[in-house]
């Protein structure tokens, strides 16, 4: 219907139309808190945070219901110490419910980012002022965004180690993936943050919507999560 609507005002020799967008979605009531955080992170005090950041991820493509309810669970329960924090691991199993690097189910329905926005509050450190905390609740804020930025990559030579690092520990050739996805995340969502003239913002919704076009055309060949179901 748009288009149909573009060649009717180009054949009038009008510059512009009226075209149709999808209804925003209603607002998520669950999730009421945001901070600026991520706004207020220069290089210097990024550096000095992703020095200090260690967390324990195991990376999943999927995740099953019993694994659902154990995580639930989990989070519900008092512990001292608290058997998972944000900043000790929450936060890229968070990430990538949202980012959609890792797929949760119930039954058929597709739920990532469902699931991800209810557990969220119940991570003992949620609500404390932090540059995680911060990308997780723009995230669940706006939950749009997520499919669009950057997918977390373990680029190390050596992956058989659970703890991930902020900055690589020495120039041995090894990496920080988790370093270099939160300087990546900082990047886009800072330049989003600009006026929409701005050169920077523009060219970051450029890669945004170059990284998700290849990602909904591999799915769309081989199906999301291996070969198959792509063209049926």
């Amino acid at each position: 219907k748009n288009r149909r609507s573009q060649l009717r005002a180009e054949a009038a020799g009008l510059r512009a139309c009226i075209v149709e967008v999808p209804a925003r979605p209603l607002p998520n009531r669950w999730i009421s808190h945001w901070d600026q955080t991520v706004l207020q992170y220069d290089t210097p005090k990024l550096m000095k945070f992703l020095e200090e950041l260690q967390m324990k991820y195991t990376h999943q493509k999927s995740v099953m219901l019993d694994q659902l309810l154990s995580t639930v669970n989990s989070l519900n329960t008092v512990r001292s110490p608290p058997a998972m924090s944000i900043e000790t691991g929450g936060f890229l199993l968070l990430y990538n419910l949202f980012q959609g690097n890792t797929d949760a189910r119930l039954v058929s329905e597709q739920c990532s980012v469902s699931l991800a926005t209810m557990l969220l509050p119940l991570f003992p450190d949620a609500h404390e002022p932090g540059l995680l905390q911060s990308i997780l609740h723009t995230l669940a804020r706006k939950p749009l965004i997520g499919p669009f930025l950057p997918e977390f990559v373990d680029s190390r030579k050596h992956n058989r180690r659970e703890i991930f690092v902020g900055l690589a520990p020495g120039d041995d050739g090894t990496e920080a993936p988790l370093g270099t996805l939160v300087k990546g995340l900082l990047y886009e969502l800072s330049a989003l943050s600009q006026r929409p003239s701005s050169a920077l913002r523009q060219s970051v919704q450029r890669k945004m919507l170059q990284r998700r076009s290849d990602v909904l055309t591999k799915e769309r060949m081989f199906g999301k999560g291996g070969w198959g179901g792509g063209w049926g």
